[in-house]
């Protein structure tokens, strides 16, 4: 059971459930700093990395509290990595913050200087646990994160990532027209990374609400070379075929698993698979 510990701590819960409320179709969503006014744009960025290459993707790490580190076990499948096949990049699908904290931020903060350590760059997206938890919505994210965006592309010579904020379950208009135009305009293949799922095979609480939204992100995905359509919140390991692309839920790391994604850039091949080291 957690126990709250400061009369700051109390406030700021209290605060969050006063600014939290439920849309006509139970979506959960906030008052003062919602995803309409966090993803108002989507910001692009260049990288170019080698065409072939692979990607670490993690999901649910839960800073905070006792949660300094991920799992050892995490690390030591990544040193044990021969050299020549070192990942290029790690994507983070959301819930990095248990609490949304400044604190826990800097722990993540301190996870991305060790990945570069090691070779590879990091980007994420904003789950739920970043925003409902302490009160701020997702500022105390954007402030300390590089960077500093709450929805966001990366761009290689010929292939697109695209981060958007799932976070309150929804896009909203301002952040699914900042989309449209930009994937619309991009004739690289994309992927996709988010938190929450366009289709989940539990509750309703494990995917995106809003119908009408599903059915538009479905359409724009399907008519615009996305491949892969990246994502978390749920803590398991699901696959679905989506017609022109592929659903992935990746499961938590903090339970010791995680995904590798296999990358060609110039024969426009992509590999994904399901990594659970034994203890």
């Amino acid at each position: 059971m957690y126990v709250i510990k400061s009369v700051k701590e109390m406030a700021a819960i209290m605060f969050a459930m006063l600014a939290i409320a439920c849309t006509s179709d139970g979506t959960l969503t906030n008052n003062l700093f919602s995803v309409v006014e966090r993803a108002t744009e989507c910001k692009q960025f260049d990288a170019d990395f080698s065409e072939a290459y692979t990607a670490v993707v993690i999901s649910d790490l839960h800073f905070g509290g006792d949660r300094k580190r991920l799992p050892e076990k995490y690390y030591q499948w990544l040193d044990e990595i021969p050299q020549d096949q070192k990942p290029r990049l790690c994507l983070v699908l959301g819930d990095i913050a248990n609490k949304g904290l400044q604190s826990e931020y800097e722990l993540y903060n301190a996870f991305i200087q060790d990945m570069r350590a090691r070779g590879m760059e990091v980007y994420g997206v904003l789950g739920n646990h970043d925003v409902f938890e302490s009160g701020d919505f997702g500022r105390n994210y954007l402030s300390s994160v590089e960077p500093h965006a709450a929805c966001y592309s990366v761009r290689t010579p010929r292939l697109s990532y695209y981060f958007i904020d799932t976070a309150d379950n929804f896009v909203g208009q301002s952040q699914y027209f900042a989309l449209e135009s930009h994937v619309k305009a991009d004739s690289n293949p994309k992927i996709i990374l988010s938190h929450a799922p366009l289709y989940a095979p539990t509750s309703l609480y494990y995917r995106m609400k809003n119908s009408v939204e599903q059915a538009r992100l479905l359409s724009l995905f399907s008519k615009n070379n996305v491949r892969l359509f990246l994502c978390g919140h749920l803590h398991e390991h699901h696959r679905y075929d989506m017609g022109a692309f592929e659903e992935i839920i990746v499961s938590t790391v903090k339970d010791g698993s995680w995904g590798i994604l296999t990358i060609d850039e110039f024969d426009g091949k992509f590999q994904y698979e399901h990594i659970s080291p034994k203890n």
